[in-house]
């Protein structure tokens, strides 16, 4: 009961926002059961933003599905001696009970400016040459890609470093929503590092309204 209240009161905060800060209205507010997708969240694939990009950075929230060697291509650089890349990957159990499939729900305006800004951060905080990072909506059967994150640089250390750390910012920053479906049911999963750093931000506080996923 506390995990799927805290997953309606992240989801309400983030609508909220999404009419205020973002200037795009949405359906409602209401708070879903946890078997249910709230209606102002959910991806609308044929309506989704195109690709961020330009010569040295890509981001992307699409239903399409994800496939590693396009993204390690979209980095290639003649300058570039390392591609270093994370493949998030659906695995088959959670806590011994078996996984059928995922699904992944984003405000996929909102969620694509935050994977924007992600690779613009790395950018800034590595000697880089590309970043290119790309997560999926919709169902993800076992075995498929949900995330994808790419980065080249001259030599390994700065893109090892950047890939590290991109993954365990995204996990926390960008409002994308994961459900796990198993042979007996179906549950929002918390996300542990965004529950840590809501718990770190003062109530009311300015990144508390985009950070909180199941």
């Amino acid at each position: 009961r506390q995990l799927t209240a805290g997953i309606s009161r992240s989801r309400n905060l983030l609508a909220r926002s999404c009419m205020t800060g973002e200037g795009e209205a949405t359906a409602g507010t209401s708070s879903p059961a946890p078997s249910q997708s709230p209606p102002a969240l959910q991806p609308r694939h044929s309506h989704q933003p195109q690709p961020q990009h330009h010569e040295r950075l890509f981001a992307t929230v699409t239903g399409d599905p994800l496939d590693l060697s396009t993204y390690a291509s979209l980095v290639a650089d003649p300058g570039a001696g390392a591609i270093s890349t994370f493949c998030g990957v659906t695995r088959n159990s959670w806590q011994g009970r078996v996984v059928v499939k995922l699904e992944y729900e984003a405000y996929v305006p909102m969620a694509t400016k935050k994977l924007w800004q992600l690779c613009e951060q790395v950018a800034e905080k590595w000697e880089v040459a590309k970043v290119a990072i790309a997560h999926r909506t919709g169902i993800v059967e076992v075995g498929e890609p949900s995330v994808i994150i790419a980065v080249s640089s001259a030599h390994r250390r700065e893109s090892l470093e950047a890939v590290a750390w991109a993954i365990d910012e995204l996990k926390a920053m960008v409002p994308i929503w994961k459900r796990e479906f198993f042979e007996d049911g179906s549950q929002w999963k918390e996300n542990e590092e965004s529950r840590q750093r809501l718990l770190r931000e003062p109530r009311g506080g300015a990144g508390a309204a985009t950070m909180g996923r199941p």
